[in-house]
């Protein structure tokens, strides 16, 4: 009894601390997000946030659990999106309540505004959770420290603002829930982290590299045998074991789970992660005796067996996730997507605000690394590997800008600490803090010098990815015959929610539907005549908005024709003369 009392008491000072910054961080988080609705456009909403609408609606109004077909959309094969249901169940289970009193589609759009910012408040719970068991007897997490920490965390907490209904959110919820359970570094904690990277592994395979880190750490730490790293290994391994085939089962059935989805949730990754979490359990609850070389040479061998298998069986997802892009769309869509480039983009965009952010996470990273191997000398493990995946994801936005709302979410839990060392004037600290600031100032000074401007010439295929008729009168498809439409992926998308029953568009800009934007591009952007008339073969109406594409891009290509208001041979006009939303019947026989 004796023993526990400490214990409780510290628990006890631990919860009378958790709530006024939790409260507090609710007070800062939820005027941020509001904010960013305030115009009604998400600064980081994006074509992710309305296809998940359509899937969510689908689903909602009867669709399936299991299957995720977008039937709206036929390449000519139907698009079945990877998406995970975990992350619609909460925008479905308040609709589903909300329907019967409001209609559906309020419903949707209730739940589609509220539930990014309930879940904020989870992430607001778990985040103080989190800095208060990382810095348990290392500096007191303050008022200010959680303020500035939130504040330059502007960019991930956006991902919570009302109608952003992409996955990022839940990834942001579920990986703070896994360092939340590593700061605890007992076997409770190492429940809430398995929990936490199998459902991240569930939702995306984005963060696929820190939860990497996070697997790799522990195994680590028991190979070394880290203070508590036996009891925290053991516990990780046998909820992974069991999360595993549970989230599989439960999101995506039986058949998907044996399935190969190189991109998703499927075979190759269950068995990853199940393996992973047998082979830890298995390793931390035998009785080994061998030192630190034979644990590490049980540990190499096991995993190199299983990562071997995974290669043999699976040699498709060697490739990556993106498989099934064909060179065109890879060459003429993937690879002038944004969020696939460098932060170099930044320097060419011009974007000073992100510059500043990323610069001041790396300041924060390496002022707060003494302090990190200062905790592992003393036995703690649990800051280092969080740290480790901060550093990960930070690399990772420079390479990806697709990345960049995960360092800005893990990298600033450390600015408490950076802040508090600060305020009492550790002169070490200092320095290394006016080091750190004067060498990523003068890289970032270097590359704005070194790094050129984003070019302004535009051709063809970049007016064809430019979505510029959002608001345009559609109308004229309810007095046409059902039918297969060509259209830019831009527009296919805008078009899915207002087509009428039996029409469908031939793609939208994301991966999976890669055989469409290929014929779209062929269509539209081709010179050749065989090549279009080949692409346009199973098709029955052509799609396009007004544009006024200047006189550089030539009058070679379909698209550059009609898009300016042109005639082109085999095109039947159905729209008016000077509609916007031009659509277009397609007499093959006269096709040139």
């Amino acid at each position: 009894m004796a023993t526990s009392e400490p214990a409780m008491a510290r628990d006890s000072e631990k919860t009378a601390r958790f709530w006024p910054l939790f409260l507090l961080a609710l007070c800062v988080t939820l005027p941020m997000v509001l904010f960013d609705a305030v115009d009604g456009v998400n600064f980081l909403g994006d074509i992710d946030d309305d296809l998940r609408a359509v899937q969510i609606r689908l689903l909602v109004e009867g669709g399936s659990w299991f299957d995720r077909t977008i039937p709206m959309i036929q390449m000519p094969e139907a698009y079945i999106s990877p998406w995970s249901r975990l992350v619609d169940l909460p925008y479905a289970v308040f609709a589903w309540v909300l329907s019967p009193v409001l209609g559906t589609e309020t419903a949707l759009q209730a739940a589609f505004s509220f539930v990014p910012m309930i879940m904020l408040v989870g992430f607001c719970a778990i985040l103080v959770k989190t800095l208060l068991a990382m810095f348990d007897g290392i500096v007191p997490v303050e008022r200010v420290g959680l303020i500035a920490s939130l504040m330059l965390m502007w960019l991930a907490l956006w991902e919570f603002s009302p109608g952003r209904i992409d996955h990022h959110n839940v990834q942001l919820l579920l990986i703070m829930l896994s360092f939340w359970g590593l700061s605890l570094w007992t076997p409770r904690g190492a429940v809430l982290a398995g929990i936490g990277c199998v459902g991240s592994v569930a939702v995306g395979l984005e963060l696929l590299p820190v939860i990497s880190v996070v697997l790799g750490g522990v195994s680590l730490c028991w190979m070394l045998d880290r203070p508590g790293s036996r009891a925290f290994a053991f516990a990780l391994g046998l909820t992974m074991l069991v999360a595993t085939p549970l989230f599989g089962l439960l999101l995506i059935g039986p058949s998907e789970l044996v399935s190969t989805q190189c991109d998703a949730l499927s075979a190759p990754f269950a068995i990853a992660l199940a393996g992973y979490g047998g082979i830890i359990a298995a390793l931390a609850g035998m009785p080994v005796r061998a030192g630190w070389i034979g644990r590490g040479a049980l540990l190499v061998l096991a995993g190199a067996a299983l990562a071997g298998w995974l290669g043999w069986q699976y040699p498709l997802c060697l490739q990556g996730p993106y498989h099934m892009i064909d060179p065109l769309s890879r060459t003429f869509w993937l690879e002038r997507v944004e969020q696939e480039k460098s932060f170099l983009l930044y320097f060419q965009n011009g974007n000073s605000a992100t510059l500043v952010v990323l610069g001041t996470l790396a300041v924060v990273l390496a002022v707060s690394a003494p302090m990190v191997l200062a905790t592992l000398r003393k036995g703690r493990s649990a800051l280092a590997i969080i740290y480790a995946c901060a550093v990960v994801a930070l690399v990772l936005t420079l390479l990806q800008t697709r990345y960049v709302r995960f360092p800005i979410a893990l990298a600033t839990l450390f600015v408490p600490y950076v802040l508090s060392m600060v305020s009492h004037k550790r002169q070490a600290t200092s320095k290394l803090l006016a080091g750190a600031v004067a060498l990523v100032a003068a890289t970032g000074l270097a590359l704005q010098a070194l790094v050129p401007a984003r070019s302004e010439q535009f051709d063809v295929v970049d007016y064809l990815a430019y979505p510029h008729c959002e608001q345009a009168d559609v109308s004229v498809l309810e007095r046409v015959e059902p039918g297969r439409i060509m259209a830019p992926p831009w527009l296919g998308l805008q078009l899915m929610d207002q087509l009428p029953p039996g029409m469908t568009v031939a793609s939208v800009s994301f991966h999976r539907a890669a055989p469409g934007m290929r014929r779209t591009l062929q269509g539209f952007a081709s010179t050749d005549g065989a090549t279009r008339r080949a692409a346009l073969g199973d098709f029955d109406y052509i799609a396009l908005c007004r544009l006024p594409v200047p006189d550089s891009v030539g009058a070679d290509t379909l698209f550059a024709v009609v898009a300016r208001g042109g005639d082109w041979p085999g095109l039947r006009r159905l729209s008016g003369a000077d509609d916007t939303f031009m659509l277009f019947a397609i007499d093959h026989g006269a096709l040139r």
